[in-house]
């Protein structure tokens, strides 16, 4: 039986009580379904509640423990208020009905299945991402917030996309790390099962439905590239097939959910909080952007136009109320900085000066990735015709630039955008009639499975990630990986270090190296001519865990015509951490800050190292102390 309900200030829908309507994002007849319940809307606002909180909370405690407690003073004032106005929205909802809680078990199992998968838990494997993973959440247990990581020879802040990871981070960091695999399980499966239901809502149908709509909105994909050419599908998949246009790559469901968990969840939740709840939205829009964005910034611009939407529906009045002009400007200006401090070295422009770029390709980007796939999901739900060309019209804009590393901006950046168009299929394939229309959305669905269900497999017959618990950041950022530390790290250090001398002058002895007078009893190098010549200390075993190396020098030194400095301190043939230009000085100090893992280290100290120098340098005094972070 079907019921017909008015909500004041909302457009007029209908929705079946049956099993069969209403079954997604958007009920039948194809407007959106009011806000608070209805007759046949069983989710309440306290879903929306737990889903806030779990955006909000991280980034809370992330803005309020990486930074100076001047900032972290009005954020913690802000969140409150963000809090207080969520109370007051919750006070004022229909009651939550338990049985509707108790049908979203499907959703739950769903995701509790996809996270295992992962490999979050043993036995299934992990993605190469997981380094990254393992590493940042490593680094939080390891370390007093905010996380100091040595970058170059510097001391740089842990800043990356933190918002996932610190509530795991904080469990194991107080039960101890053995909780480490069962806390990311756990928070992963309650961010994925709160999208899920917010996506498909709570309301009773077949048990099978509830599956079906799962199933579709997680294995949903581009069409890559047309079922791996119909179909040479090939096991183990090639790391990243997707990447077939080579200047960047729309990730499936499965590959956002199992490579980069940080970016899906927040994209997910954030987009269907606002289609879900368009208005009460809009009325928290500032604090909610602020909190998607410090888990991930690409997500957080990925969402402008599902906000634009939500304008579209319901006007501009609900973004003028107080959460929007007094809470959100302190979290937006405070996440800001976070995220912008120390970024400008991650490279940025259009698509077309991408090395890779070739307008062939990227017209059967268009085409092959979500072109088709909205074509045809616009025969099955016409009625949901300004969703369909909200979606397809941002990612056609999105792929126009590129930022980040690997293009992260169109990687991460169009996966709200891509969650529409997943769960609209979802919903069509489990509710809309099987006529000639619905053909081409399936055809389209089964020719993008080839990435998902590799990726499914290649989780279930791969090798789990070995010695996880040493992964620390500066092993992703070592070599290549060096590109990516201006997203994953801010310059200086805020916090405060406590330094444990473990080596002192007299504990080490030296040799010579290069080209110069070098006198390993005074510790001193002359050259009259430029030259590349150093001291350098035997083999040094230091347990693992990072240091700092202090130096005073007497010199007078001048750089070569083409060098970049004229002497320094280096972590010997592996990378500088102190240059030092021309100079004429007594009790010249210079800091450096370095990791040891497991090989023995050697330090060299001279004239040029990767340049070249000349003059006069003397070693007066060396203290090498551990350190470790104790906070602000």
């Amino acid at each position: 039986m079907k019921s017909v309900t008015t909500i004041p200030g909302q457009a007029r829908h209908t929705s079946d009580s049956g099993a069969a309507a209403g079954v997604g994002v958007i009920d039948t007849p194809g407007v959106y379904p009011a806000e608070g319940g209805g007759p046949s809307d069983h989710l309440s606002m306290r879903l929306f509640g737990a889903a806030f909180l779990y955006l909000l909370l991280p980034t809370a405690l992330v803005l309020i423990a990486f930074q100076s407690w001047k900032i972290a003073l009005p954020t913690a004032v802000a969140t409150a208020a963000a809090c207080w106005w969520l109370v007051q929205a919750l006070r004022a909802a229909p009651r939550a009905q338990a049985a509707s809680l108790r049908d979203t078990w499907p959703y739950l199992l769903m995701a509790a299945g996809f996270v295992w998968l992962s490999g979050a838990l043993p036995p299934f494997a992990e993605t190469y991402d997981w380094q990254k993973h393992y590493a940042l959440f490593n680094e939080l247990v390891e370390q007093a917030w905010p996380a100091a990581v040595p970058n170059g020879g510097a001391l740089a802040t842990l800043r990356y996309s933190l918002g996932y990871y610190v509530v795991p981070a904080l469990v194991a960091k107080h039960a101890g790390y053995a909780f480490l695999g069962a806390a990311i399980f756990a928070w992963t499966t309650l961010g994925l099962y709160l999208a899920l239901v917010l996506a498909f809502h709570a309301r009773s149908r077949p048990v099978a439905s509830r599956f079906l709509l799962c199933a579709v909105f997680l294995l949903f994909s581009g069409a890559d590239i047309v079922g791996r050419y119909l179909t040479g599908f090939v096991h183990p998949v090639p790391m990243h097939f997707e990447w077939w246009a080579k200047f960047g790559e729309l990730p499936s469901s499965t590959t956002s959910l199992l490579w980069t968990p940080q970016h899906a969840l927040s994209a997910w939740l954030g987009t269907f909080l606002v289609l879900r709840f368009p208005a009460r939205a809009l009325q928290c829009a500032g604090v909610l952007g602020a909190a998607i964005a410090v888990w991930s910034p690409f997500s957080a611009v990925g969402l402008a136009p599902v906000f634009l939407w939500a304008v579209h529906k319901v006007g501009f009045r609900p973004i003028l109320g107080w959460m929007n002009l007094l809470a959100a400007p302190v979290l937006l200006a405070v996440a800001g900085y976070f995220l912008t401090r120390g970024s400008a070295g991650i490279p940025a422009g259009f698509i077309w000066t991408a090395l890779d770029f070739r307008f062939g390709t990227w017209c059967a980007f268009i085409v092959l990735e979500f072109g088709a796939i909205a074509l045809a999901l616009y025969l099955v739900e016409r009625r949901n015709a300004a969703l369909i060309v909200t979606g397809a019209g941002f990612l056609a804009l999105l792929s126009l630039f590129s930022m980040g590393a690997y293009n992260d901006l169109l990687m991460r950046g169009s996966i709200p955008a891509l969650a529409i168009l997943a769960a609209l299929a979802a919903t069509s394939v489990a509710s809309a009639p099987n006529t000639a229309r619905k053909a081409p959305l399936v055809v389209c669905l089964v020719l993008g499975l080839v990435t998902p269900l590799g990726e499914i497999m290649r989780g279930i017959s791969g090798e789990r990630m070995p010695k996880s618990a040493s992964l620390r950041i500066d092993d992703v950022l070592s070599g290549p990986g060096q590109i990516l530390a201006p997203q994953y790290l801010a310059p200086g250090f805020s916090g405060t270090l406590r330094r444990t001398p473990v080596l002192a002058l007299r504990d080490l002895s030296f040799s010579g190296f290069g080209e110069g007078r070098i006198d390993t009893g005074r510790k001193r190098i002359e050259a009259d001519s430029f030259t590349d010549a150093a001291l350098i200390t035997a083999p040094i075993s230091l347990p693992r865990g990072s240091y700092e190396i202090e130096v005073e020098l007497d010199l007078d030194v001048k750089a070569g015509p083409r060098s970049t400095h004229a002497a320094h301190l280096s972590l010997h043939g592996q990378h500088l951490l102190a240059t030092i230009g021309d100079a004429t000085a007594k009790g010249y100090v210079v800091k450096g800050y370095f990791r040891v893992k497991d090989a023995p280290v050697q330090f060299a100290l001279g004239l040029g190292g990767w340049a070249e120098g000349k003059g006069v340098l003397e070693l007066k005094k060396l203290t090498i102390s551990r350190i470790a972070t104790t906070g602000r």
